[in-house]
């Protein structure tokens, strides 16, 4: 009869209600005894009584490229593990609403969670999940909407919750509601300046090296318990038995299920009923009263999970300060590095400017100089030659011998017959300025008396033997 009823159809005649789900049916008749067995004895298979949790433990992962901003919120209810993570964006509020920001839930159920998960879209227990979020925490006014406002009717913050069930070990209700509360009270939006602009409607959002992101404004925090239902097949009038956070085996052979949500005021948010096991008002107030006693234990945990997130993220911020500390200049308190570097850049930029003006001064200068001297002719001119290293302009040594002085009589040479004077002391290595010297010599001396020759020895032996 389990694979002919639907999950929450109405119960049989005889008082046997069905299972909550058709997949979950498929669970040996053994078994099924075993378990209604225990829970008419108060007993449980994990050895728990009736109205006895299971250990709950809450983590917040840090976000390693945002400055220690909470990344990832983990919550483990017994071997059921969920992951929950805020995103936020800034968008257009609302006609009707332009002073309030939003918020929404995406609740994804892994195909390796559970084998009843399927690819694809959100089944009926996703989108029973996510309607539970939405009246626990935005219907009920935990979060402050309109503190979500940057500017009426133009910017207003957008957050979605997405929520990831990892492992389904059974009670996804009560462990989600802890994941998303959790994120939400971990979760911190930047600051944002608004009026920086020439018409005062531009908003600047400031990066957490400059100013310290605010947290999220949360008037309570809601908190879901949830009680399987089990009812003797045998007898209509018998009393409902009732076991808190049930396992995924205890929800397959409960016919129905009670989500109590409430807050550390003892105020009830929202109650859900799945299942067509009918539940007496004392039954109901029972689910109650418990569910408001277990409310302090489990926002302890949560506390006491934040406490150490924000030591982890302090003691983060101020071995950040300490790394860029000695090299930057700090901003209310808050270093801000791009400023820096910014107002460095521009100072190198400015002494580039300054010494480019000043070389193109001097080169100028330089030039006139040059035009003025004459450089180019005296160069040409010279009879030195000069070599150019760099700017300066340095001489070369001198390769021509030293002027030496001549010594002896030009007349002796004139006497020999040497009529070419210029020709001998180009030969004898002398400078140009001598040579011309001995030109004016030889002139001088040809201009005036004959020159004697000498005779020879040869001439005068021949005159001796003749006389």
């Amino acid at each position: 009869r389990s694979h002919l009823h639907v999950a929450g159809g109405p119960a049989a005649a005889d008082g046997w209600a069905p299972p909550l789900s058709v997949d979950m049916a498929l669970l040996s008749n053994n078994e099924r005894q075993f378990i209604e067995e225990c829970a008419r004895v108060e007993l449980r298979v994990d050895g728990r009584a009736p109205m006895q949790r299971r250990s709950t433990r809450v983590h917040i992962l840090p976000q390693v490229s945002s400055g220690g901003a909470a990344g990832t919120v983990e919550v483990q209810v017994g071997q059921t593990r969920v992951l929950a993570t805020v995103a936020a964006d800034i968008v257009q509020p609302f006609g009707d609403r332009p002073s309030e920001g939003s918020v929404s839930f995406q609740v994804e159920f892994s195909t390796m969670a559970s084998p009843t998960f399927e690819a694809g879209r959100p089944g009926e227990e996703a989108v029973e999940v996510q309607r539970v979020l939405e009246r626990a925490l935005v219907a009920s006014r935990a979060i402050d909407v309109e503190a979500l406002c940057i500017m009426v009717a133009r910017a207003v913050w957008q957050l979605k919750v997405c929520i990831t069930v990892t492992d389904h070990c059974g009670n996804l209700m009560d462990a989600v509601c802890i994941a998303a509360a959790a994120a939400l009270l971990a979760h911190k939006l930047p600051q944002v300046s608004t009026g920086s602009g020439i018409d005062g409607s531009d908003f600047v959002i400031h990066p957490v090296t400059q100013k310290e992101p605010s947290a999220l404004v949360l008037h309570h925090i809601p908190l879901a318990f949830s009680f399987a239902i089990l009812k003797e097949s045998d007898s209509p009038v018998a009393s409902r038995m009732l076991l808190l956070d049930p396992t995924f085996k205890e929800e397959c052979v409960a016919g129905g299920r009670i989500t109590v949500v409430c807050n550390s005021g003892r105020e009830i948010c929202t109650v859900q009923k799945k299942g067509g096991v009918a539940l007496p008002p004392k039954e109901l107030l029972r689910c109650i009263r418990v569910a408001t006693g277990e409310t302090l234990q489990v926002l302890a945990i949560v506390r006491r999970a934040l406490e150490d997130f924000e030591k982890y993220r302090e003691e983060s911020r101020v071995q950040r300060s300490r790394q860029v500390g000695t090299k930057t200049k700090a901003t209310d308190g808050i270093l801000d590095i791009d400023k820096v570097v910014e107002v460095k850049a521009e100072e190198i930029e400015r002494e580039i400017e300054a010494a480019e003006a000043m070389a193109a001064e001097e080169m100028k200068g330089q030039e006139e100089k040059d035009e003025e001297m004459g450089v180019e002719e005296s160069r040409q001119r010279s009879p030195t030659p000069v070599a150019e290293v760099g700017i300066a302009l340095i001489p070369e040594k001198s390769t021509k011998k030293p002027r030496v002085p001549f010594k002896g009589d030009i007349s002796e040479w004139l006497d020999d017959g040497v009529e070419d004077v210029a020709q001998v002391a180009k030969k004898s290595g002398l400078h140009k300025e001598e040579i011309d010297e001995f030109d004016q010599m030889a002139d001088m001396l040809l201009q005036g008396a004959p020159r004697k020759k000498k005779k020879k020895k040869k001439d005068q032996e021949e005159e001796a033997g003749n006389a």
